[in-house]
């Protein structure tokens, strides 16, 4: 059986704060997990990803590793996760060719266990309910937030493209709603929770934004728990093509 090692992926930016989110994530992860731990920034990094992953890679090999499993901290299957993350990838599995075995497992945000999680953390009492994400242009994304919404009695908003936070409130309001909650669905806040408090603020109806649904241990407590579970049933990750 292969020894693998994980290498964590996020968004990054130029913010300090996104490069702190990924290095805690891969220090929980490596209290977690027996295995060997790293990761990367898609953006805001001085060296690109392939970069980043074939500097881990080398590591991974020193310690007699044979495969490496990169896990995307996504929520959505936008272009980083579609097409980015795959070109990267790709180009480092070049630098090893059949040496080491590299491997992109499902983006966090298709876990099974998500769409329960979000649903407990609506309230229980009788609210009208919007779900708030980045978004994405991608068709087949937006379907899936809108089934996602659906299947938590809300409605999406989304942060990037239309529907606004603003429109799906409004709209709310002229259906005569008095009493919303918002589901901020992010992984990290950056500037953009205060945004949205500003936001919602401004509307003289109560308006309950609910904090980030995953603290970053359970956002590792999740996708270790996932990944060693399909290891242990020997569901395969899907492979770049080489």
């Amino acid at each position: 059986m292969p020894r693998i090692s994980y290498f964590l992926v996020t968004h990054g930016s130029r913010n300090p704060s996104a490069a702190e989110f990924l290095h805690n994530l891969i220090n929980l992860a490596k209290a977690k997990s027996e295995n060997l731990v790293g990761g990367g920034l898609l953006e805001g990094h001085e060296l690109t990803l392939s970069q980043q992953l074939v500097n881990f890679a080398n590591s991974a090999k020193s310690q007699v590793c044979d495969q490496i499993l990169v896990i995307p901290i996504f929520l959505l299957a936008g272009v980083h996760v579609c097409e980015d993350l795959p070109k990267e990838v790709k180009i480092a599995q070049e630098t090893y060719g059949s040496q080491l075995e590299i491997k992109i497992a499902n983006h966090f945000g298709t876990y099974p266990i998500i769409p329960s999680l979000l649903k407990s953390k609506f309230p229980k009492k009788s609210t009208a309910r919007i779900l708030l994400a980045h978004g994405s242009r991608r068709p087949e994304t937006r379907q899936y937030l809108e089934k996602l919404a659906q299947a938590l009695e809300s409605i999406p908003a989304y942060w990037s493209i239309a529907p606004s936070l603003q429109t799906q409130i409004e709209a709310l309001v002229s259906q005569g709603h008095s009493n919303i909650t918002v589901l901020p669905y992010f992984l990290s806040s950056g500037g953009i929770m205060e945004a949205i408090a500003t936001i919602t603020s401004n509307y003289e109806i109560p308006i309950q934004l609910l904090e980030l649904p995953f603290a970053p241990q359970a956002i590792v407590e999740i996708v270790i728990n996932h990944i060693e579970f399909y290891e242990n049933h020997q569901v395969q990750p899907r492979r770049i093509a080489r």
